[in-house]
């Protein structure tokens, strides 16, 4: 294919910048994942903080509910014992002294996992303190990174808008290169943005800088003239060898 020598500079050049957005474009698209990951993270410890906070208020209403239950032992206790004044029968007595003694070993029962729940009380407090500090520290990590995030995503767009303003003032200075620009467009879009590779040399090998297929003679000879881009027969792409055409 024949260009002019200048031009294939130029095309290059454009080559570079289209490569150059390619690259901060799919820098962009990983940003809503990045900000994802950075927002689970956070979540995650937030979830942490909130379990343990859970704990601490169903172990308080626990507590609460074994209170209450040793006031109703107490409330019964004195009132079979009122009751044990009133009985005129020896079983009767018994009953209820056996009552008293139950209602008093449940009470006992009761005292010991109130003690147990306080000690649960104090571990959590201390969960509780370990994952606030955790959740704070995250936070502040957490808003950090994001502006980050926000920080470099803005820097990619103004790079590209920049980019294609000066892709804009590339094409019209080959606009006479008119079948090459419409190949180079066409190759493109089929190759992920990647037209235009220079040639890469290994002794006296030649490569194709997009596929890395070894070039055939003819097109090794081709590759030296001044004013020619040769077209790699395996991927399509458009090819130059530095050396001789943008290095001249």
């Amino acid at each position: 294919m024949n260009i002019h020598f200048e031009h294939i500079k130029k095309l290059a050049r454009i080559q570079e910048v289209d490569s150059r957005i390619l690259r901060l474009e799919k820098e962009l698209a990983g940003h809503p994942a990045e900000t994802e990951a950075v927002n689970r993270e956070f979540e995650a410890v937030k979830t942490e903080l909130e379990t343990v906070k859970g704990s601490s208020k169903a172990a308080m209403a626990g507590k609460k509910d074994l209170e209450n239950q040793i006031l109703e032992a107490e409330e019964s206790i004195k009132k079979h014992q009122r009751d044990l004044n009133a009985v005129k029968s020896n079983d009767a007595f018994k009953a209820l002294l056996s009552e008293i003694e139950n209602l008093k070993k449940s009470k006992d029962e009761i005292e010991t996992k109130i003690i147990e729940t306080m000690e649960l009380l104090d571990s959590l407090a201390v969960g509780e303190k370990t994952a606030q500090a955790a959740f704070k520290k995250k936070e502040e990590e957490k808003n950090l990174r994001l502006s980050e995030i926000e920080k470099r995503a803005g820097a990619a767009r103004s790079e590209i808008a920049g980019l294609k303003t000066r892709r804009e003032t590339l094409f019209p200075e080959i606009a006479a290169e008119d079948e090459v620009l419409r190949k180079y467009e066409h190759i493109g879009k089929q190759k992920g943005g990647l037209a235009l590779v220079h040639i890469k040399l290994d002794g006296k090998s030649y490569f194709c800088g997009g596929c890395n297929i070894s070039l055939t003679p003819d097109q090794q000879v081709n590759a030296h003239k001044k004013d020619t881009i040769v077209v790699c027969e395996n991927c399509g792409r458009m090819m130059y060898l530095k050396e001789t055409a943008v290095g001249s």
